[in-house]
């Protein structure tokens, strides 16, 4: 079985397309049909993630423009399955369902009571994945879009509980659940990193820096 992804737009080898568009619908997909053994497409830097699927999975990974052939040819059977990147698609039990999975195979220590955890996302220059050619579109991170102050911003809200300074993407994906897992608030300029909010316990708040931005992504987090 090869699972293709359809996501709303946007290459699945980019965080946020792939975490939303492809990694979200094959956890719901598995849990709804517990199929162990399928094929899936190379996303480059986040194929790690898919480490987070049922335990004993049989994945196998095929680069992009062989799975296109596969679809065209009708060569292998195929579940097409629809991102959910795409803000209009969103419903809140099936994101309860996808993030219960997950949390399930991931390592999360208890979160010891006391001061508030605060969370400021970083974001690096590209990775070198990014300005060659194996990738679909060049540069990623503060290539496109950074904060000049994200220091001060930490240093302003440390009375406030205590303050970590983080680039998600410098994290394996296990690391990434369990940080965001005990945040109790995150603070982010608009960027891939955000949907790591779905790991946040119940009660926590999300503050989005963001600039002028066209109507489709404008509230895309919210």
């Amino acid at each position: 079985m090869m699972v293709v992804p359809a996501q709303w737009q946007g290459p699945v080898e980019h965080f946020y397309r792939f975490f939303r568009g492809y990694f979200m619908p094959v956890i719901l997909w598995q849990e709804r049909t517990g199929t162990m053994t399928f094929t899936v497409r190379d996303c480059g830097p986040m194929n790690p993630w898919f480490s987070l699927v049922r335990p004993g999975t049989d994945l196998d990974f095929i680069p992009p423009g062989v799975m296109l052939q596969r679809v065209l040819t009708h060569r292998q059977e195929m579940q097409i399955l629809h991102g959910w990147d795409d803000p209009t698609r969103f419903h809140r039990a099936s994101l309860d369902t996808f993030v219960d999975a997950v949390l399930a195979r991931t390592a999360v220590p208890e979160a010891a009571a006391g001061r508030k955890r605060i969370t400021v996302l970083d974001r690096a220059p590209s990775p070198d994945f990014y300005v060659s050619a194996k990738s679909e579109t060049y540069s990623s991170g503060a290539d496109w879009r950074s904060l000049p102050n994200t220091r001060a911003v930490a240093e302003a809200l440390g009375g406030l509980g205590d303050v970590t300074i983080l680039d998600t993407a410098a994290l394996t994906p296990q690391e990434q659940v369990a940080a965001l897992s005990r945040t109790d608030l995150l603070v982010a300029q608009h960027g891939a990193g955000l949907a790591n909010m779905v790991w946040m316990p119940s009660g926590g708040a999300v503050l989005e820096i963001k600039p002028p931005l066209m109507p489709t992504i404008n509230e895309i987090f919210a």
